[in-house]
């Protein structure tokens, strides 16, 4: 293992867990809004 490929392998890391969070925050705005719609219909 050289330096770059620990560099890259952290940058990787980073951004897969980066993009995660954010699948993971839209669901939750998703669900947000369903519940909050599902609230004003009833």
């Amino acid at each position: 293992m050289n330096i770059y490929s620990i560099i890259g392998m952290i940058i990787l890391g980073l951004v897969t867990g980066t993009v995660t969070s954010m699948i993971v925050a839209l669901i939750f705005v998703f669900l947000g809004i369903a519940m909050f719609v599902v609230h004003l219909i009833k």
